[in-house]
């Protein structure tokens, strides 16, 4: 593999990786066990990676390999009475497979209206939603009362709220 190629791999197995492991650990009931088959394929879509179709999507070609290996994981386990029914697993990964699509319109329309937010209003939810933050903290750092911050973050999230509406609307017959 080129140094190119491995950037590229890089670049986007870290944008998606979270997704990857989400999609694992709805199927796999041991979150170690997720972990490891997890590790399989990420192995799996490096070694593989020359394969992958630049331009196309990588979540969606990830997330087949890890269909794959999750498939293999429940091979060596058919006697886990933990295991979901195939035909459960199935429609799980249509439905995983679907909502990728989805989301990624949803955190667009969202990044596209945080955007058209003002500074303050950017700022305060920037704020509120830091690590270990939370409403008191906020408005203490601010001299503000709490009621006043959950106000200011409502009409925040109202505004939002309505403008990924219009944007998914407007989106819509893609």
């Amino acid at each position: 593999m080129t140094d190119s190629m491995g950037n590229d791999f890089v670049l986007l197995f870290t944008k998606d990786a979270r997704w990857i492991f989400s999609y694992i650990l709805m199927l796999v009931p041991n979150k170690v066990d997720a972990e490891e088959v997890f590790q399989e394929t990420s192995l799996t879509l490096w070694q593989k990676f020359s394969e992958f179709i630049p331009g196309s999507n990588f979540r969606a070609w990830a997330i087949k390999v890890a269909h794959y290996k999750v498939l293999h994981y429940r091979a060596k386990r058919k006697s886990n009475p933990l295991l979901l029914d195939d035909a459960v697993l199935e429609a799980i990964h249509g439905t995983a497979a679907a909502m990728t699509d989805r989301l990624d319109d949803l955190h667009w329309a969202l990044e596209k209206c945080r955007s058209k937010l003002s500074d303050d209003d950017r700022n305060m939810l920037d704020r509120r939603y830091e690590p270990n933050a939370t409403t008191k903290t906020v408005a203490d750092e601010l001299g503000r009362s709490p009621r006043s911050i959950y106000r200011t973050l409502d009409r925040i999230h109202q505004v939002l709220y309505e403008c990924i509406r219009r944007e998914m609307a407007a989106e819509a017959p893609r």
